[in-house]
């Protein structure tokens, strides 16, 4: 997996803008550098912050982040509900026959 394409996600863009434009140094840690590297999928992603990071945080701006995922987990539900409904049809059908 590219690296690119592991990190193209809003809330990367969000952290990585904030930090350059006010000359904040940040890194990606922990389980999401091990699991890219071992080309596995991650669950979660450690940042570290130079300085202060609790501030930091607390100043970048979350509500693209949380539109997005908020969009992503409405699709994923809805996908879930077509997933089930033609698990369903699959079972019916079959005792049908």
């Amino acid at each position: 997996m590219a690296f690119k394409k592991a990190v193209n996600s809003p809330i990367f863009s969000e952290i990585s803008n904030y930090c350059s434009d006010n000359n904040i140094e940040c890194y990606v840690v922990g389980g999401f550098v091990r699991d890219f590297i071992l080309n596995r999928a991650c669950k979660d992603v450690d940042i570290l912050i130079i300085g202060d990071g609790i501030s930091t945080a607390k100043k970048i701006d979350l509500k693209n982040i949380m539109t997005t995922l908020e969009l992503l987990e409405k699709k994923l539900s809805r996908l879930k509900k077509r997933i089930i409904l033609e698990i369903f049809n699959l079972l019916f059908l079959e005792r049908k026959l």
